[in-house]
């Protein structure tokens, strides 16, 4: 951790977001560019606090592979403490960078703020490619999010190709054989990982007008579901409105998929205009259902 907050923290620029306090001051139902933010008669909520709803608001319904719930936690927990940014997880660094862009491109803030996150895309890049793990995934789809949305540093092709490589390697385009040690809440953790990451690499290569970098045909993870903690919860309805608007756009992308697949990367010799046909009226056809 002291390897990524010694670049985070490297210049004069970004040392006014160090401190719970320099976010507050930054932010404030008074200033300018927030919009409502926040109720008469209540005060606001921290700004740290404000940027990961904003992400969770905005982007975890594309994307669900986070725990709401712990990550509330972690921020309430991290900037009650002196040490602000010091004392924060990568993770939940990346996280809050993302609901900055996410807020600045609806005008709720300006770009001096966001410009304040120094997120370090080479080092992180780096530490997640020498570990095998969740945690790793999980922080390396955060920062090719982040990248998409502000690809100043690292060109998102190459994030979310080097992202969708890993997990082919790790085995998380494929379901679990029938014995392993894992929880059904943790193995709901993987099948979402696998289709936010499915997810970003399609959209990813729509805008770009590349190949995918997600290609094993061979793959049968189930779309997500609800956990059972998460249908005991007393925020029920929230978590089923999320998964429900995500199996939709999960839907969406692979219509997306199959338009690229079937025109766009055909060979030209191989196709008649009456297969052409044929392929745009089934597609029609999906998209209406």
């Amino acid at each position: 951790m002291a390897t990524w907050l010694s670049v985070c923290l490297n210049d004069n620029t970004a040392s006014d977001t160090t401190s719970p306090t320099a976010y507050s001051t930054t932010i404030s139902p008074t200033t300018p560019p927030i919009k409502n933010i926040g109720t008469p008669r209540v005060s606001a909520p921290p700004a740290g606090r404000q940027l990961v709803d904003a992400y969770f608001r905005h982007i975890h319904r594309s994307y669900p592979f986070l725990d709401r719930t712990v990550i509330l936690k972690e921020v309430d927990s991290a900037l009650s403490l002196s040490e602000g940014l010091e004392n924060m997880s990568r993770k939940l660094y990346l996280i809050m960078a993302i609901g900055c862009t996410t807020l600045r491109r609806i005008g709720h803030v300006l770009d001096e703020l966001c410009a304040k996150f120094k997120v370090p895309g080479q080092v992180i890049l780096r530490d997640c490619l020498l570990k095998n793990d969740i945690d790793s995934v999980e922080e390396l789809l955060l920062l090719s999010l982040y990248t998409f949305f502000d690809p100043a540093d690292l060109s998102p092709w190459i994030t979310t190709g080097m992202l969708t490589r890993q997990i082919m390697a790790m085995g998380l385009t494929r379901k679990l054989p029938g014995t392993h040690d894992l929880t059904l809440s943790q193995i709901e953790t993987r099948h979402r990982l696998f289709w936010s990451i499915y997810s970003l690499d399609r959209i990813v290569s729509v805008s770009t007008g590349l190949p995918f970098g997600l290609s094993d045909h061979n793959t049968n993870i189930p779309l997500p579901g609800i956990s059972l903690e998460e249908y005991a919860s007393l925020d029920r309805e929230y978590f089923t409105t999320t998964l429900q608007v995500n199996r939709h756009i999960i839907n969406l992308r692979q219509i997306e998929s199959a338009i690229l697949e079937r025109i766009n990367f055909v060979n030209p010799l191989h196709t008649t205009h009456s297969d052409k046909r044929a392929v745009v009226a089934d597609l029609r056809t999906k998209i209406e259902d």
